[in-house]
């Protein structure tokens, strides 16, 4: 593809495979929104556990140019969809937070996913792996969380601590007490 640098692009494109003969142009940048994993990480399978309750997912959604008009949340492996509350963007091409508050009383299994759409109707693809291309461009398809539901996992706080952490990059021993703490 033609590439010209500096304040304008004249043209790009991506290809499906290695030896794809018809490269799609990229006209704009789709809608994207996407989540901060709700939970604590286990460590191996990177499964998110909670415990039962609500929980206020959070994240953010981007569309360029164009207005966001809605944000859709799912925890069925994007099965069904539930609209979140979305905040304003940060500027003309800025961002915008979005949030839901997942019911997540029954234990179990969950697959969690968001899709953004804009103002001109146009959403994230669907799930499937005929959005493959070869450079990675140009796929929108829904993030996936793995996340088990169980009144059994301990944790050991809910968030970290910036300035026990600042504190301590300069002295070693800090951590390895902060670590003891639980912290």
């Amino acid at each position: 593809s033609r590439r010209r640098w500096g304040t304008e692009m004249d043209v790009y494109c991506y290809r499906r495979s290695r030896l794809d003969p018809t490269p799609l142009p990229i006209e704009q940048l789709p809608v994207r929104a996407m989540m901060a994993p709700p939970g604590h990480p286990d460590f191996y399978s990177r499964t998110r556990l909670l415990a039962p309750g609500v929980v206020r997912v959070r994240g953010k959604v981007w569309a360029g140019a164009v207005d966001i008009d809605y944000v859709e949340f799912s925890s069925d492996g994007a099965k069904t969809w539930q609209r979140a509350e979305v905040g304003g963007k940060s500027g003309a091409f800025g961002w915008a937070a979005w949030h839901f508050d997942w019911d997540a009383k029954t234990e179990g299994s969950y697959v969690l996913s968001c899709r953004g759409v804009d103002a001109a109707g146009r959403t994230q693809d669907p799930l499937c792996d005929d959005q493959f291309n070869y450079t990675g461009m140009g796929s929108t398809q829904p993030q996936l969380v793995y996340v088990r539901v169980t009144a059994d996992i301990e944790t050991v706080g809910g968030s970290i601590n910036l300035e026990v952490e600042e504190e301590a990059a300069k002295k070693p021993e800090v951590m390895e007490k902060a670590q003891w703490d639980g912290l």
